[in-house]
């Protein structure tokens, strides 16, 4: 049997908008009753409905999802899930020979939307090709398999269920939803007989070609402020009861993002130069859209734009930020906290800061994106840096672990970091959500199953906010262009509620914030499991790892020699400049998106190069400065002669090891290496005290001139004779 890995439904646009049918034959060999169990994954976008044929028999079935935990990381996106189905066919179904079994992919919009007007939706719309089915709709299959049943297919009746949604249709109401059982084998029903509250109408279940499997009607009812009876009878039989609960009237944000990698899906200069454009684009849908806003997911991006454009458009960018159109990460780009070092962290908020200090703009939350997990030291860093506001944009579909959900399932939190701090936090399961849940471009019903099923997670007695966040309606360094800014006034002209919100970051943190002091408390986090990815540049780390320590040593002894004569200072730009160099020494990319396929492909080498390009500008300019800061110490320093100045950038006393290049004789110590009499020594100096220095005499040493190498004095021994060295 031909069984494709993936069969997209009719919301999955690279496959045409279309159902799709597989037809797999088969044989029996006796006559007997067995069950039709279907295994698969929903884990592309709203999970399509499926109609089972056997010999011309047909079934419709809304799949039921089922997602206990995040160990199946395959799965993308908050409404990912699994599907048993199992279908009990009768044995007069089954006689010995041949028979076709047909699976088809479809969707029975109705059944989705409730009997509202759709006046214009996106199906039909453009593709982005370059996704293929990533954002579209369909069914991973795991297994099909015909199994021996307990023979009582086709003797047990219809059955129905029946729940409330948290649909609210703009004609009013809310809708509820009826899904009526047909087993292989039984008659099909005319009708359901429904009472809520006293209150009795009857739904019509007639389904033309139908022989077996489910009908669902969603339909209107009065609104709910308290559970309500209801019993549910089909044709003439026993009625069955439920409780109808209220559903509450959700606002979900939907906040526009485009993911920024530096790197990673094309050469760091033409991403940074991509989302300086997305930055026009969104100025432009501003002008088009008052419903529109937009977060920028790095201060590295308003940065390289207010670099890049005209006075006039950077102050229309600088004007959107000030009104919270658009909101910006306190963060210079997306890091792996793991790899950070702790003063990298707040450097990483330094741009930020210049936007808030120098041009008035709100910057009130930080954001990570795409990696799986962070320190459980951020909040207290964020803490500390005047933030009290994170979004945690995790990537779950490819990191996640099994109890992945559970944060997800509580945010927002207060996350608690290592030192009691506490900041309010939104952790996501993964960027691109909208897409991930309603397939792209969004429609209606599609929009329908997301929702319902998001929703559904999260209506709980424990859960406080009625504002949910649906993060990211892009990828990774994607066109802004490239994507459907329609879905929210598309939806919010159909259904009241949940009202679909274009929200920012921030404009969702402040949503949640007067719930802040009665929210969960969120310790820890799943520890740095990504981190191990900058193996993929194993040279680059080892040189970040020295910056990170050189830039500080660089620093305190700059700032030493300023306080010891005020007529020296620091060189402040270029040190400044070191670091957000070496910010990209833990930025979270490593290398092109097509490395593994493509390993000897140009960009490689060229995305690496550059990004260790920066980590090494940086720890040069650490070397250069410190040089500059110990040549300025060794003019205050009155000595006797010759002598290494040994400097302890730490805030305690220590035994300060050092390395030096002396000529022979001039030093006691490890003599590592011997060039022509020029040695590299290794000692140590004791108890060198904090932020201080100590001197080590060398000896008989002088300056060489040139000539001299080989240890002779130039110019005879009139030059040898006049001490060889002067203050």
């Amino acid at each position: 049997m031909d069984v494709p890995a993936f069969q997209p439904g009719p919301l999955d646009a690279a496959a045409g908008w279309r159902d799709h049918r597989v037809e797999l034959p088969f044989a029996v060999d006796e006559a007997a009753g067995r069950v039709l169990r279907l295994e698969f994954d929903a884990g592309h976008g709203p999970c399509p409905d499926l109609l089972v044929e056997l010999d011309g028999r047909s079934g419709l079935f809304h799949p039921a999802v089922v997602r206990e935990d995040r160990a199946e990381v395959y799965r993308h996106g908050p409404i990912a899930g699994s599907v048993v189905l199992e279908v009990p066919l009768p044995a007069e179904w089954l006689a010995p020979g041949e028979h076709l079994l047909a699976l088809t992919t479809t969707l029975d919009a109705a059944a989705a939307t409730g009997p509202v007007d759709v006046p214009a939706d996106a199906r039909g719309g453009r593709h982005r090709e370059q996704f293929g089915h990533h954002f579209g709709s369909g069914i991973t299959w795991r297994s099909l398999r015909l199994e021996p049943s307990d023979g009582t297919a086709g003797t047990a009746g219809p059955s129905a269920r029946l729940r409330g949604t948290p649909l609210y249709p703009l004609a009013g109401g809310q809708l509820a939803e009826l899904t009526v059982d047909v087993p292989a084998g039984a008659s099909w029903p005319s009708a359901a007989t429904v009472v809520i509250g006293g209150e009795t109408r009857t739904i019509e279940l007639g389904r033309e070609g139908r022989d077996f499997g489910q009908v669902r009607v969603r339909f209107p009812v009065p609104e709910l402020a308290e559970p309500a009876p209801a019993t549910v009878a089909v044709d003439d039989g026993t009625a069955a009861a439920f409780t109808l609960q209220p559903q509450r009237k959700w606002t979900v944000h939907l906040i526009p993002h485009v993911h920024l990698d530096v790197g990673y899906t094309d050469v760091q200069g033409k991403v940074l130069e991509l989302h300086s454009r997305n930055l026009d684009r969104a100025l432009d849908v501003l002008d088009r859209d008052d419903a529109f806003a937009f977060s920028v997911d790095g201060s590295l991006v308003v940065g390289q734009y207010l670099a890049t454009r005209s006075e006039k458009r950077a102050q229309r960018v600088l004007d959107a930020l000030r009104s919270g159109r658009l909101s910006v990460n306190a963060f210079h780009s997306l890091f792996l906290s793991g790899v950070a070092s702790l003063e990298e962290v707040y450097r990483a908020a330094y741009l930020a800061a210049r936007l808030r200090d120098d041009y008035g703009v709100p910057v009130g939350y930080a954001n990570l994106t795409d990696v799986p997990s962070y320190s459980a030291a951020v909040p207290s860093m964020l803490t500390a840096l005047g933030i009290d506001a994170f979004v945690g944009i995790e990537n779950h579909h490819r990191g996640g672990n099994a109890d992945s959900d559970l944060q997800h399932l509580a945010s927002p939190v207060q996350w608690e970091g290592v030192d009691g701090s506490r900041v309010l936090t939104h952790f996501s399961d993964t960027y691109s959500q909208l897409r991930f849940m309603a397939g792209d471009p969004q429609t209606v019903a599609g929009g329908a199953h997301a929702l319902v099923r998001l929703l559904d997670r999260y209506e709980r007695p424990d859960y406080l906010p009625h504002d949910l966040a649906v993060i990211g309606t892009h990828a990774d360094n994607e066109d802004l262009a490239d994507g459907d800014a329609a879905f929210a006034a598309r939806w919010n002209a159909v259904y009241a509620w949940p009202r679909v919100a274009v929200s920012t970051m921030a404009g969702y943190l402040d949503a949640v914030r007067p719930l802040a002091d009665r929210l969960p408390v969120w310790h820890g986090d799943g520890g740095s499991y990504w981190e191990d990815g900058v193996g993929t540049g194993a040279v680059v780390i080892a040189e970040h790892r020295r910056a990170q320590v050189a830039l500080p040593t660089a620093e305190a002894l700059a700032a030493l020699v300023a306080r010891a004569d005020d007529t020296y200072r620091p060189h402040r730009a270029a040190l400044d400049a070191a670091w957000d160099g070496v910010l990209y020494g833990s930025e979270h990319t490593w290398t092109w998106s097509h490395a593994n396929a493509h390993p000897h492909g140009e960009q490689v080498g060229d995305q690496l190069d550059w990004k260790r390009h920066q980590v090494h500008t940086g720890f040069r300019t650490a070397v250069d400065e410190t040089r500059r800061a110990l040549s300025q110490l060794g003019e205050l320093v009155t000595t006797a002669g010759p002598t290494v100045l040994a400097y302890n950038p730490l805030a305690w006393a220590r035994d300060v090891e050092i390395e030096v290049e002396a000529p022979a004789g001039t030093l006691d110590g490890e003599v590592l290496a011997d060039c022509n009499g020029l040695l590299r020594y290794r000692i140590t100096v004791p108890d060198v005290p904090p932020f201080g220095y100590r001197t080590v005499p060398l000896g008989a040493a002088r300056t060489l001139a040139p000539g001299e190498e080989d240890g002779s004095a130039a110019g005879g021994p009139a030059a040898a004779g006049d001490g060889g060295w002067a203050p």
